[in-house]
């Protein structure tokens, strides 16, 4: 098993430059308070506060803390009550505190060394700290870098905002496949398709 040390000193310099590429991206967004194309529900500013929101989260769990909800239904309401309580903020502020809580969250988890705390998410899913290790999809639950890596049916490879859009339901894989951004093999790939669906819909 990955250490959260080892596996930080690996993936942090990717955290770095994708939480600067999306404060610059949203700094420079020329009209923060028109909707996401494929979240028409949510402007630029709102999925911008959310993402602000969400880091947090990672924090306060191995420190005993924080709200998390049993039942994956709940969550639109805790997302719109943490974006109530974040108030009314410019993107720059926005973009500001996402680069200082990533930092902050990195600097937590490093500090736990090879041993790092778990916490219960939502849904009520036993993780460790460090949860980006890995998630293997398996007997029905979700489980984070077991022990022994159980036989894999199928393993998907994906550009991540092409897997983000499609996981949520977003747009569909096709076009991603057709141009290489999503990838499947293994012993039974065409399990892939049906991934998506085994998730709520958020």
């Amino acid at each position: 098993m990955q250490t959260a040390t080892t596996y930080l000193d690996r993936v942090r310099p990717a955290i770095g430059q994708v939480g600067e590429r999306l404060a610059v991206l949203v700094t420079t967004a020329p009209d923060p308070d028109l909707p996401v194309p494929s979240s028409p529900d949510w402007t630029v500013r709102e999925a911008t506060a959310h993402v602000v929101t969400v880091v947090p989260r990672y924090a306060a769990g191995p420190e005993r803390r924080g709200t998390w909800v049993q039942d994956p239904r709940e969550l639109p309401e805790l997302n719109r009550a943490e974006l109530r309580a974040l108030g009314t903020r410019s993107m720059a502020e926005l973009a500001g505190r996402l680069r200082h809580d990533l930092t902050a969250l990195c600097e937590q988890i490093e500090g736990y060394g090879a041993a790092p705390p778990s916490f219960r998410f939502h849904g009520g899913e036993l993780v460790p700290a460090d949860a980006a290790l890995g998630i293997l999809f398996r007997d029905g639950r979700l489980r984070v870098d077991p022990d022994r890596e159980p036989p894999i049916d199928v393993r998907i490879s994906g550009d991540p905002a092409a897997l983000l859009l499609v996981l949520y339901r977003r747009q569909s894989p096709w076009p991603h496949i057709a141009r290489g951004r999503l990838v499947a093999w293994g012993r039974r790939p065409w399990l892939a398709p049906s991934f998506a669906g085994r998730f709520h819909k958020p």
